[in-house]
Parts: structure tokens; sequence; C-alpha cells
């Protein structure tokens, strides 16, 4: 087998259409958002999914969107320059603070959605399009009910 050449060197990631650079104010306020979003999921769904899992699923997905931009952006941001101790010092500080944030306000979702009686379950499917969409990932989820608390 011989070696080949791609003269990929010079490929660089285009990262300015999620954030213009790691010093980005855009970045923290991002972070800031998915804090509050998951403060406020909290309290508007702790111990109401049997009422409003599927309002629930799109607020997740809204969260997941917003935390998926600020980490992939960080994740490229290393893959260009892994020794930048810049990036390294920014992706942690973020994964400490919003880790936090995550455990505290977060948990209680996948533990109450294992928990969901399966009659509401069902209830729920019949009754709500977006449950009843994302029941195969509701189930898969549920699949760990014997191993939680």
């Amino acid at each position: 087998m011989t070696e080949q050449n791609l003269k990929t060197e010079d490929v660089r990631w285009d990262l300015s259409f999620l954030y213009s650079g790691l010093s980005d104010p855009q970045i923290d306020a991002d972070a800031e958002k998915l804090a509050e979003l998951e403060k406020a999921f909290n309290a508007k769904y702790k111990g109401n999914l049997g009422r409003m899992l599927g309002q629930a699923i799109m607020d997740l997905w809204e969260i997941d969107m917003l935390e998926n931009k600020i980490f992939v952006y960080l994740h490229l941001m290393t893959s260009l320059n892994v020794a930048d101790p810049s990036v390294k010092a920014k992706k942690a500080e973020l994964a400490r603070k919003l880790s936090r944030v995550h455990g505290e306000y977060m948990t209680f979702f996948q533990l109450e959605l294992t928990h969901l009686d399966d009659a509401v379950l069902e209830g729920l499917y019949s009754s709500d399009s977006v449950a009843a969409k994302h029941k195969p990932w509701v189930e898969y989820v549920r699949l760990f009910r014997p191993r939680t608390c």
C-alpha cells in the first residue's frame, strides 16, 4: 500500500457561523441562556411529565441544540490546535459550569420519565403527537427502569 498525500494540510473549519472566535461574548451569553433554560425546564416539568411529556420533549430539544452549538464549536476549535491552552481552558470552564447546572436541574427528567406508569405513557402516546413520535426513544430510556432508584 502506498502513502497518498490528500493535500488537506491547509483545510480548516469555518466556524464563523457559530461564533466569531474564542473571545466572542456570545459564547458566554449562550452558556448563561442554557443555564436559564435548564432552570426553567426544571421548574416547569419536574413532577409534571405525566401531563406534559410532549412539550417537555420539544423544550429538551431546544436545550440540546444550544448545548451542542457551544460544545461542537469548542470541540472543533480544539481540533484545529490541540495544544492551544486557551481553547482547553474555555472548554473546561464551560464544561464545569454547565455540568453543575445540568446536574442540578436536568437529572430529574430521565428518572421521572423512567418511573412514569405504563398506563400514563400509553395515554400520552394516544393523546400527544409529540410523545407518540418519540415513543421509541422514551421506551429506550425506560429499558433502564430496573436499574434506577
